[in-house]
Order: C-alpha cells, then sequence, then structure tokens
C-alpha cells in the first residue's frame, strides 16, 4: 500500500467513485504512464492510498513493471505526477451508475468479477456503498488470482463482508494453483462459477469486470453465454 500525501491536510483528489487517475514517470527522453485506482475515498482528506503490486524484473519479463517499481523507489518528500480522471464507470451510490456515453444505469444487485489488482475499483465501489450505509446494492464477488499471496486486499474486503447487512456482499475466490485444503474455487473462473456464485442476469442487475483485457473479453463471452446481454455487462 502506497500513500500520497497532497499539500495541503483538507485537499481531497475529487476523483469519482470508479474512476482511476495515472502516475507518470520518465525513462530516458520516453514518458511512461500506468493507471491505477485508489482504494482511499474523496472525503479521506490529505491523501489518496494506493494498492500497487510491485513487479520485478524476471525471466519472463526482463524489465518488470516500470512505473510500479519507480514508485517502489519513491522516498519520503520526493513528489509524483499523476493526472486524471479516466475510466467509463462512475458510481453515485444506492445502484446509480453513470456511464461515459452519458447512459445511466440503476440497479439492484451487482456481479463483480475482478482478477488481480482488478480488485481496486470493487474496493472503491464496496467502500462507497459501505459509507453510505443505507445503499442496500447487493454485491455477490468472485476475485480470481494465481495464488493465495497474490490475493489482494483481503482484510478490507472482509471487514466491509462483515459490516454490511447479511448477505449483502457475497466474495468467492478462484485460485489457479490452489492449496490442498482450499474450499472455494479453483482453475479458472467457469460458467458454472458464474452461475453458482454471480447474481442470475435480471433486468436489476449488472456485471462489473475488471482484468487484463484479455480476460476482460473471456469474461463477456462467458457472461452472455449464461444469459447476460452485452447492455448489461461493463468493464473498467
Amino acid at each position: 500500500m502506497f500513500r500520497l500525501k497532497f499539500e495541503s491536510s483538507d485537499q481531497n483528489l475529487g476523483l469519482p467513485i470508479g474512476k482511476h487517475i495515472k502516475i507518470h514517470c520518465t525513462r530516458g527522453d520516453e514518458e511512461i504512464a500506468r493507471s491505477y485506482t485508489p482504494v482511499s475515498l474523496d472525503h479521506d482528506l490529505g491523501h489518496v492510498d494506493l494498492a500497487i503490486r510491485i513487479y520485478f524484473p524476471n525471466e519472463e519479463h526482463t524489465e518488470g513493471g516500470v512505473v510500479s517499481q519507480y514508485v517502489h523507489s519513491l522516498k519520503v518528500g520526493q513528489t509524483v505526477a499523476i493526472s486524471g480522471p479516466y475510466g467509463n464507470i462512475t458510481y453515485e451510490g444506492y445502484g446509480r451508475f453513470s456511464m461515459k456515453n452519458g447512459e445511466k444505469v440503476t440497479v439492484s444487485k451487482i456481479t463483480m468479477i475482478a482478477g488481480g489488482t482488478g480488485i481496486t475499483p470493487m474496493l472503491q465501489i464496496l467502500r462507497h456503498i459501505w459509507r453510505l450505509k443505507n445503499d442496500k446494492t447487493k454485491i455477490k464477488l468472485i476475485y480470481a488470482n494465481k495464488d493465495l499471496g497474490e490475493i489482494m486486499l483481503y482484510g478490507p474486503i472482509s471487514e466491509i463482508e462483515r459490516n454490511l447487512d447479511k448477505g449483502q456482499l457475497e466474495t468467492y475466490h478462484v485460485l489457479k494453483n490452489p492449496p490442498p485444503d482450499f474450499a472455494y474455487g479453483k482453475g479458472r473462473i467457469s460458467n458454472e462459477m458464474l452461475i453458482s456464485y454471480g447474481w442470475a442476469p435480471s433486468e436489476d442487475t449488472i456485471a462489473l469486470c475488471c482484468g487484463r483485457p484479455k480476460i476482460n473479453k473471456i469474461m463477456i463471452e462467458k457472461l452472455k453465454e449464461i444469459g447476460y446481454q452485452e447492455s448489461q455487462i461493463y468493464c473498467f
């Protein structure tokens, strides 16, 4: 977890729920930017919190994650360039969404599908629902990772699940390489998992996806196969 502090303790980021920022850095003459969704909310004054997985160089990726390593290398007191807002989805609370194309959507149930760091916009929406107290939107979250060590933000998500109404948030983990005693899903997200641990498609239900573009594309097709209309599926 990384915390970026603003110059003033009463300043906020001004980022709508569901949108993300970009962090900029340079490598030689090249400017590089990567997208990150804060896990803090706009009422958290004086700072913004980012959950960033650091990708160090390895045999498969010789450079690793340039921007994540840059953030990891920053010292206290250094400044960082950010820009925003970016993204297609804004959550206004109480099941109401505003989309980039101007579309307004109101639902009572959300199927969330996240892979790896794609959990961050989901957590932001969940925290906003919790903060509103009277937002009764129901969520089923399916969260996929390679192994136990890659699960991000388990503590905050579990805390929200405990404090919302009983059954308002249900989380189902899927691991590609699970330990022998793992009680949740094993392998990749399947149609059967979506049927069993997501909401059935209906007029007051949408699906939100956040993962690598290839994974998002696969999830869209799987959701359509189980009855979701394309107009009910949105990707961050």
